[in-house]
């Protein structure tokens, strides 16, 4: 029968009752008693060769995998580790704000005992303390390839299967764990020929090495526990660097707010922004109404500059007239250029002095991370640098530092100055419309048209939805959608004159245009000062337009009653309920060609989607299009799939030779 080895903790039980039995036979004077000494000794000997492994750390335990992590600075206060994977069985979850805490410290530094399902093969994971990473992409850890037992360095990602060589030991592990070996060894090799001296001394000597150790353990998590205090109060203690004319943070706070906000753009990998603002015409009130003015001057902008802001965006002043914006979670270029014009209407607000007003302007210059920079400081030069392209332009403007976002700024304010005239005079679109056909893809039958823009010079026509988004924001969105309703009946009048048959016309809606009260009136006035047969025309906008809790479908029904048509364009991914797009009875669903995918899931999915709309087009009467054909394999594509009406490049020449016919 087979027998399991004694265990340590057995032997050093049996050699103390040994040395106790010797003692005995000594003060009894018994000759057996050096027969038990030479025998003890013997098994002294066995218990030395065994004693490092005795000292050595309790092993991993079951369906546990333990990470060890060292830092040459032993500096550990606020490490964690975020971890995440279906073959984890944590007791606990485990987010980026609140981490993994370490299982306990030994010779190489700290280590942290992760608990898996049985069976697991890998998780992911990464070290990190707050916002500092320990590498800057996530790690995995494959189990057949390292083991339960892994070894981390600082700044590295390189995954050891076996303790690395270190410069220095943590204090709390090895040295004692050497120590306490070599005291042992020493209390056993000098009680040669006391045994049961020798038998009480070594139980001494582990106790108070236990104690010790117990010992130095609380004081290494004091130490831990206080770094981790210092560190909460110093984030929680004020910057004491506010600016205390206009209580804005100064440079020094601006940068270490903008170094937590590039981590945080690096991690999500979001672009923020900086703004560089000088002010125009300050020094005249400076130097003409005193510096008492110029004090009021710059308190009073510093206050309408922080409530224009969100809460997360920030405005530091960085010098006399000089401040700067940090935007985070930049939208597009849009979004930035929104908020300088914000920042130049406040600048160019008279401020008021008693009976005087003072008048500035600001000039402003925009960098964007990371096409500009992917530091701080070269963020804050380069707006810098297109504060004074600004300056240099007229003043009281807004540069972008990179070129191609310049561009989109000059070709934005551009398509609004032409908004103001299209607005102003209807007459004005004549030369710029273009009407897109649509086409039937079983037969090739011309089934109505589309009103697009191309403006000047423009080989393909403006992005409409994009047109209308920027009319919206300047509050021309119903002047616009009206002037082509009067181009849409211009038209339809040419073309009964030309004896063309009556096709629907689509004008395309405003995004937000379900939220403006008294909507519907003024797009039936539009339509009666058309001349248009309202069974003629097609309002083609968004599918939130007949989703919105601020246009309901109940308030689509006098357009319906008139005769008047209307298409909702669904998104690639339809995260909206088809109910209330039903209840606002379109008839016509238009898909984007993005969702006609090739092969693989997208197009098993896009086939099902496809095919579930079809059948409820049956039931409720409307046809399915799809925009955006630009290929003939798309167009065949949307055609296998059953979509009936189809619109883009490819239905070009077969529409040319419909209305030919």
């Amino acid at each position: 029968m087979n027998q399991r080895p004694p265990s340590i903790p057995g032997l050093v039980a049996a050699c103390t009752a040994a040395g106790h039995l010797v003692l005995a036979q000594l003060l009894a004077g018994s000759a057996r008693a050096w027969r038990w000494i030479a025998g003890l000794l013997a098994g002294l000997c066995l218990l030395a060769a065994l004693l490092p492994a005795a000292a050595a750390p309790a092993g991993v335990p079951p369906h546990t995998v333990r990470l060890h992590f060292h830092r040459p600075q032993h500096d550990y206060a606020g490490w964690g580790l975020h971890v995440w994977g279906e073959a984890l069985a944590l007791r606990r979850a485990v987010t980026w704000q609140q981490p993994m805490e370490p299982a306990g410290l030994d010779a190489y530094g700290i280590y942290f005992d992760v608990p898996l399902q049985p069976g697991a093969s890998s998780f992911l994971f990464i070290l990190h303390r707050g916002d500092t990473k320990n590498v800057a992409q996530d790690q995995r850890l494959e189990l057949p390839v390292h083991g339960r037992e892994v070894w981390l360095m600082a700044d590295t990602a390189t995954l050891f299967s076996s303790p690395p060589e270190i410069q220095a030991d943590f204090a709390l592990g090895l040295e004692l764990q050497r120590l306490s070996a070599h005291q042992v060894r020493l209390a056993w090799a000098s009680a040669g020929g006391v045994v049961a001296v020798l038998a009480i001394g070594s139980l001494l000597a582990f106790r108070r090495l236990a104690a010790a150790r117990r010992q130095l353990v609380r004081q290494v998590a004091g130490l831990v526990e206080a770094q981790r205090d210092w560190q909460r109060q110093a984030e929680r203690a004020p910057s004491g660097a506010d600016d205390e004319l206009t209580g804005l943070p100064t440079r020094a706070s601006l940068q270490r707010a903008l170094d937590a906000a590039l981590r945080r753009a690096r991690r999500h990998g979001r672009p923020l922004a900086v703004l560089f603002i000088d002010l125009d015409g300050f020094k005249q009130v400076n130097d003409g109404c005193g510096h008492d003015a110029g004090d009021r001057v710059l308190t009073t902008l510093a206050q309408r500059f922080r409530a224009s802001l969100r809460e997360s965006d920030l405005v530091a002043r960085v010098g006399g007239d000089e401040f700067v914006v940090l935007i985070e979670d930049l939208h597009d270029s849009r979004h930035a250029t929104r908020v300088a014009r914000k920042l130049i209407e406040c600048a160019a607000e008279p401020v008021p002095d008693g009976e005087r007003q003072h008048r500035v302007s600001a000039s402003i210059g925009v960098a964007v991370f990371p096409e500009d920079g992917v530091d701080g400081a070269s963020l804050v030069k380069q707006a810098d640098t297109a504060m004074y392209q600004a300056k240099k332009g007229g003043k009281n403007a807004c540069c972008f530092h990179a070129p191609a976002r310049q561009r989109q700024l000059q070709a934005q304010l551009a398509l609004e100055r032409e908004l103001k005239d299209w607005a102003a005079d209807a007459s004005r679109l004549d030369s710029l419309v273009h009407w897109q056909p649509q086409l039937a893809l079983d037969s090739g039958r011309l089934v109505g048209m589309e009103l697009q823009l191309r403006r000047p010079g423009q080989a393909v026509p403006e992005d409409l939805a994009a047109v209308l988004a920027v009319a919206e924001e300047m509050g021309l969105a119903e002047a616009l959608e009206r002037a082509m309703v009067l181009q849409a009946g211009r038209q339809a009048a040419a073309w009964r004159l030309e004896g063309r048959p009556a096709l629907p016309l689509t004008v395309r809606l405003a995004p937000g245009s379900a939220a403006r009260a008294g909507r519907i009136g003024r797009l039936r006035a539009a339509l009666a000062d058309s001349g248009l047969p309202a069974a003629q025309l097609r309002l083609q906008g968004p599918a939130e337009l007949a989703a919105s809790a601020a246009m309901p479908a109940s308030e689509w029904q006098p357009l319906h009653r008139l005769g008047v048509r209307l298409g909702l364009d669904l998104p690639p991914a339809a995260r909206l309920g088809l109910l209330p797009l039903l209840e606002a009875a379109p008839d016509l669903l238009v898909l984007d060609a993005e969702l006609l995918a090739e092969d693989g899931a997208p197009a098993v999915q896009a086939k099902g989607y496809v095919a579930a709309l079809r059948i409820l087009g049956e039931a409720r009467g409307f046809q399915l299009a799809v925009r955006g054909l630009d290929t003939p394999a798309l167009r065949q594509r949307a055609s296998a799939l059953g979509i009936e009406v189809g619109q883009g490049d490819a239905c070009q020449e077969a529409a040319a030779a419909a209305t030919a016919a």
